[in-house]
């Protein structure tokens, strides 16, 4: 599910006159080095071989990843549990991004907003290596984060969330945000599948009817030993 919305829902079609969203205007034979979210791949089913989409318009097609590093005020072994699992996902989204040569922000709050940029898998050992040292804190400040930085580039793009606290004040904001054009992707740890007893969940019935009613997709992280897989609740 989250592949089809990198490769159609999240493309953000605008018209050089107009501005208003424009559907693209003709297609023809996949060729080598055609992006893949260029491809039409309904008609790819049905024609047996890929076909690409043409574009009159221009063609933004970015991803911001925002990992929440607030770190529950767990124990520090539950904390190595928490933040490893988090982490892991985090890697496992931006490597599939890159993989597809999505241009991928990663934004995360530690002593101040932290910025990563991508455009291809030349570019994962940045993100593997800060990643990979990453330890979350006590500050909260994922909300603030979120609205300091679509202040400052505020086009419109694919959002995704990587949370484990769900409130309603974070859930009213993609909300708005969700209906300002974005696309957004709530992403949350599996407790189910952590040992972990201090965190409880990651929000109450309300908050998930409303993303859902709002058509924001919720998934779940599940790690078993060949892969990270993203599965709906």
């Amino acid at each position: 599910m989250l592949k089809n919305v990198l490769n159609e829902s999240s493309e953000s079609i605008i018209s050089r006159d107009t501005q208003n969203q424009a559907v693209f205007t003709d297609i023809r034979d996949f060729q080598p080095g055609d992006p893949l979210n260029r491809i039409h791949w309904k008609l790819t089913a049905k024609s047996g071989s890929f076909i690409s989409k043409d574009y009159a318009g221009q063609m933004t097609n970015h991803t911001k990843v925002f990992l929440d590093t607030y770190d529950l005020y767990l124990g520090e072994e539950d904390a190595v549990v928490y933040e490893d699992y988090m982490v892991e996902a985090c890697v496992s989204i931006i490597h599939f991004l890159l993989e597809n040569r999505i241009n991928t922000h990663l934004y995360y709050e530690r002593f101040g907003i932290n910025r990563l940029e991508g455009r291809s898998n030349n570019d994962f050992h940045k993100f593997y290596d800060e990643l990979a040292g990453l330890s979350f804190y006590r500050e909260q400040h994922f909300g603030e984060m979120l609205d300091n930085v679509l202040q400052i580039d505020s086009d419109t793009c694919h959002i995704i969330i990587m949370t484990q606290q769900l409130t309603m004040q974070l859930v009213e904001k993609l909300v708005r945000l969700k209906y300002s054009n974005y696309e957004i992707s709530v992403v949350v740890c599996d407790v189910r599948m952590m040992d972990v007893d201090a965190v409880k969940g990651f929000g109450d019935s309300k908050v998930q009817f409303m993303l859902t009613t709002s058509r924001i997709p919720i998934y779940h992280v599940r790690h078993d030993e060949d892969a990270t897989i993203l599965g709906v609740p």
